[in-house]
């Protein structure tokens, strides 16, 4: 089975990062070839070597204290890095070993190694490091200042830090933010600054996020993006106020991976192109007709080839080609953008060539899975057909809703287009559910129906035999083939008798047509759960069998 090439799987793949082009925030921390501070800026090479430019007031260059500031890019001495990342006044650098390396605030003006090992991503911002280790533990620490795990984080696949807030993306797709929240920036519905994590409602399959001095960005699995918090200069993609939980941005689709400067946005589509929005007194929007507020997302105009990553400061902001060149444009008064001249740019100017490929940090997302699926998981993540909400407790029974969402997703991905959500308003447990425009567009394909006149159950686990019927329906819709009806005989599963009348067409079809089997013991078992990884292992089969990924 060949997988398709789908850059939000960035996360899917758990920081096996050497598979897909580099991008800036979320997982690919482990990656991130270029990074911006309030003034100054780093890249990697690709030998490794630490690319440092800008301001050098507090050592953040970590070039010695004797020089103010550099004009273009000079490599730092006593450290490499597969990653790294800038606060207001300091950098920090991943090693490919698991180390951290930090330097500047006014504390020292060349690299120091920190206290903490098996880091498989960084963040920074402010005056705060993040430490995701390979172990899905998130750490933290004020620099210099004692190194602390965050409680109540695991499975942690992406980290962001901005101005005060922090956020923490699970495998599972699972937004967490803690920090300051006077604007909505931790997306609670609250104004009250978390000192633990809360979960962020309202957010399915989330791939990435990113964080500025007072907002928050997530790119969910389908491409979409939603912002929440300060909104003084429209970076949350509408002209309204602030946001206190995610909203849409919803001029943008088949985005990817998402940066935020201090007051604006950034967001990378699949196909390689920039689009800002938000603040632009310095130029950091990238268009040549300097705005300061622009609250619809605008389109840059990049030299070169398709973009691979993103990366914002605090007033500018750089991204890197396909080909490893990176570019820079916004506010250059200590030379951040690296082009040895002081004056901001309101478009992208050329930086450097050969930003490197980065190093792979094998993090194991098919921890719990059992030995007989593991080989069908490996098949079939690399397709970019899982949802993240599916990473992981294999063991459990999937829900009917999640059931539905998984058959939806692999519909829309495999076919290129999205069915239309039925405005069927009969169930009451419906409205407002986190899966409800799945579960729509599920009812309206006829994979599923009601428990009940009023109820579709979308949180109950899901049978053998109603798994059956669903599975079927779902490849009748794909391959444009009606399921026979009527009775049929069953008399080769030892338990025939407890199969429902409604489900022996689907039953049947499935065992002749190598969609669901029997157990060891020679029967159906209609009444039991299907598991999650049952789920993954069957549609494993299905894509195989009917090619639905060339």
């Amino acid at each position: 089975m060949k997988g398709k090439r789908r850059l939000p799987l960035v996360l899917a793949l758990l920081l096996l990062l050497t598979l897909l082009p580099a991008r800036a925030t979320g997982t690919d921390r482990a990656n991130t070839l270029a990074a911006g501070g309030q003034a100054h800026s780093l890249a990697v090479q690709e030998d490794g070597t630490v690319l440092v430019w800008g301001d050098n007031s507090a050592g953040q260059l970590g070039l010695g204290g004797d020089v103010a500031e550099i004009r273009k890019p000079t490599a730092v001495e006593g450290v490499s890095a597969v990653s790294v990342a800038a606060g207001e006044d300091f950098s920090a650098a991943l090693r490919y070993d698991g180390a951290v390396y930090t330097w500047g605030h006014g504390v020292h003006a060349a690299p120091v190694q920190a206290a903490i090992d098996q880091v498989a991503a960084i963040a920074a911002g402010g005056e705060v490091v993040l430490a995701l280790k390979t172990d899905g533990t998130v750490w933290q620490w004020t620099y210099g200042g004692a190194i602390s795990r965050v409680s109540g984080l695991s499975r942690v696949a992406a980290i962001a830090t901005g101005g005060g807030h922090h956020l923490a993306l699970t495998v599972r797709g699972e937004v967490w933010a803690w920090g300051k929240n006077d604007r909505g920036q931790l997306g609670d519905g609250t104004a009250v600054d978390r000192t633990a994590p809360v979960k962020v409602p309202g957010l399915v399959d989330v791939v990435d996020v990113a964080a500025g001095a007072a907002h928050s960005l997530a790119v969910t699995f389908d491409g979409r993006v939603y912002a929440w918090g300060s909104n003084d200069c429209g970076q949350l993609g509408h002209a309204e106020g602030d946001r206190w939980t995610p909203s849409e941005v919803v001029e943008l689709t088949k985005v990817v991976q998402v940066a935020a400067g201090t007051d604006s946005s950034m967001a990378l589509t699949q196909g390689g192109t920039v689009y800002t929005w938000g603040c632009g007194e310095y130029g950091q929007l990238g268009s040549s007709r300097r705005q300061n507020t622009q609250s619809r997302p605008y389109t840059i105009s990049m030299p070169g080839s398709g973009m691979a990553q993103i990366a914002a400061g605090a007033y500018h902001d750089l991204a890197v080609t396909n080909g490893g060149v990176l570019y820079a444009w916004g506010r250059n008064q200590r030379y951040q953008l690296g082009n040895s001249r002081n004056e901001n740019a309101d478009s992208p100017v050329r930086v450097l060539t050969g930003t490197g490929s980065g190093g792979a940090y094998p993090v194991s997302w098919t921890d719990g899975i059992s030995d007989w699926a593991r080989p069908y998981a490996e098949e079939l993540y690399p397709t970019g057909l899982v949802p993240p909400m599916l990473w992981g407790g294999y063991q459990a029974g999937i829900t009917r809703g999640e059931l539905a969402h998984l058959l939806v997703s692999v519909y829309e991905q495999v076919r290129g287009t999205a069915p239309t959500p039925s405005a069927a308003n009969k169930f009451n447990d419906l409205q407002g559910h986190l899966l409800e425009t799945d579960l729509r567009k599920a009812y309206g394909l006829e994979l599923l129906g009601g428990t009940s006149g009023t109820t579709l159950s979308p949180d109950r686990r899901v049978t053998r035999q109603e798994a059956a019927k669903m599975l079927c329906c779902f490849v009748g819709r794909m391959e444009g083939i009606s399921i026979p009806a009527g009775m049929q005989s069953l008399a080769f599963y030892r338990d025939a008798g407890q199969i429902a009348e409604w489900a022996v067409p689907y039953v049947h079809y499935a065992h002749e047509n190598h969609i669901m089997e029997g157990n060891a013991a020679g029967g159906f078992a209609p009444l039991d759960r299907l598991t999650r990884e049952q789920s993954l292992v069957i549609l494993a089969r299905l894509v195989e069998q009917y090619g639905w990924i060339k």
